[in-house]
């Protein structure tokens, strides 16, 4: 299913994800996406990319609440992409975690991700990041915590 018939289908996708293990419930949303935030979550989609409401503010998803951005398998996120997603990146002023799932970035767009300040969670496997850019990542966003092929850091 595509994105824009699972949009169609589906007010909205809320998702509670609880940090301490691997559980998740997930409940489906009556909350319509507002235009503004369809138009700054375009650029991500064409990517291969979801946006999803999480936690307790899932409610107010494609308004101010807290998302969760993820990009699995595909290959379609370089640095030079996630450098011109990074503007629409910052515009969502609830992204508190970004994933990227074997997608060909380097330690050059960690540089870039640095620009989100309130992201709380960054899981990296299947990148070309180094352990010594992750490493970096981390001190320069001690609030961070990072998943990578590398392990966990926080």
């Amino acid at each position: 299913m595509s994105q824009r018939q699972f949009e169609r289908r589906y007010a909205v996708l809320a998702t509670t994800c609880l940090f301490a293990g691997a559980a998740a419930i997930v409940r489906i949303g009556l909350v319509a996406p507002s235009q503004e935030y369809r138009e700054t979550c375009k650029p991500i989609h064409s990517l291969g990319g979801f946006v999803f409401p999480v936690g307790d503010k899932a409610h107010l998803a494609g308004r101010a609440g807290v998302c969760s951005v993820e990009f699995f398998d595909g290959g379609h996120v370089s640095d030079e992409a996630l450098a011109s997603l990074l503007p629409h990146l910052e515009s969502l002023s609830g992204l508190r975690r970004l994933q990227l799932w074997d997608q060909p970035i380097s330690d050059r767009s960690l540089k870039g991700l640095k620009r989100l300040s309130q992201l709380e969670s960054l899981e990296l496997h299947g990148t070309n990041c180094t352990q010594e850019g992750i490493e970096q990542f981390r001190c320069d966003m001690p609030n961070c915590v990072i998943v990578s092929d590398f392990a966990v850091a926080d």
